[in-house]
């Protein structure tokens, strides 16, 4: 398993972020929340006696920008596997690329899509410049680990299927897959016990099958 990194992460006090009400799913609200986010956001540390994630805090939302990578109608997924530093995770299947926020990535990159770009370098290579679609802002309460996140969740299209993963084999079975054929491994990997694909993901998924002609860029 990876080692976990004591690092300082981004967060938004819930009193800021949800000062309209809290929600459930996935918020298209993108760019005032970001401005929310920009205006009064702490960085505090995420693991340790007061880090964020150990205490799993809600009072503490961490800003997490989550990239899914699509191109001719197929989305890129993986596997968290068993070496990844995010026990809670293991196992789980995702349609996106997501990470914590740090300081360093407000000074050196500048912006939520400038820090795809230190995230990418870490977990994965892809060849080319991806455009952008705002997708919204998930937040999902009903399990511990994601009722502190908040995920900043954008819809990048590429020209090309192909993507290295880098080889330090954190995410494993890596696949380009439809809709179609994303719903027929959930269902056969819940069948044979296993977790499948994780929440946020699935509401992707929700909102790609609402706006399929996304799919079509």
């Amino acid at each position: 398993m990876a080692r976990r990194k004591n690092e300082d992460v981004m967060v938004v006090h819930r009193s800021d972020i949800f000062a309209r009400g809290e929600w459930t799913g996935i918020n298209p609200e993108l760019l005032r929340l970001i401005e929310i986010a920009r205006l009064y956001h702490k960085f505090l540390p995420r693991w340790g006696k007061h880090g964020v994630d150990e205490k799993e805090n809600s009072e503490w939302q961490q800003i997490i920008p989550f990239g899914i990578l699509s191109s001719h109608g197929k989305i890129f997924s993986y596997v968290k596997s068993n070496r990844s530093s995010e026990t809670r995770l293991h196992g789980e299947r995702f349609l996106g690329i997501a990470g914590h926020l740090r300081k360093s990535d407000t000074i050196e990159y500048g912006s939520l899509l400038g820090w795809f770009q230190r995230e990418w370098l870490e977990e994965i290579r892809y060849e080319g410049l991806p455009f952008v679609w705002p997708i919204g802002v998930i937040h999902d309460p009903s399990r511990p680990v994601s009722s502190v996140h908040l995920g900043f969740a954008f819809l990048l299209f590429g020209h090309k299927l192909s993507v290295y993963v880098n080889d330090d084999e954190e995410l494993i079975e890596a696949k380009w897959l439809t809709l179609k054929e994303l719903d027929a491994l959930h269902e056969s990997d819940r069948a044979r016990g296993l977790p499948g694909i994780e929440n946020w993901s699935r509401l992707v998924m929700d909102y790609l099958k609402n706006n399929r002609e996304l799919l079509a860029l």
